[in-house]
């Protein structure tokens, strides 16, 4: 017999973002509320470029914008969840970790 085991994740499961730098492997992690897609376009350590802002006229769906956009939006959503006004859960589902 085969059995299969998912894990799901809702917004309101975020404890944490973690931002690891490529460049220089420094890691900052804040609470979902103190996501700001503007705080974390470059690393603090090395000024190594993450998340750029997206410029004015640039198509959303190209470049970076719309992972500028996710942070950007991140603690609202998970606000407006919270308060229960829309009526469905948003969740993620992830692999298990292996151990």
């Amino acid at each position: 017999m085969t059995s299969e085991r998912r894990l799901l994740v809702g917004l309101a499961d975020i404890k944490a973002v973690t931002f690891a730098c490529k460049k220089c492997a420094t890691r900052v992690t804040v609470g979902p509320d103190k996501v700001n897609a503007d705080r974390f376009q470059v690393c603090p350590e090395c000024g190594h470029v993450w998340i750029p802002k997206p410029q004015q006229g640039k198509s959303a769906t190209r470049g970076e914008a719309p992972m500028y956009d996710l942070l950007a939006l991140l603690s609202d959503a998970i606000a407006l969840q919270a308060r229960e006004t829309i009526g469905c859960r948003v969740l993620f589902e992830i692999e298990e970790p292996r151990s």
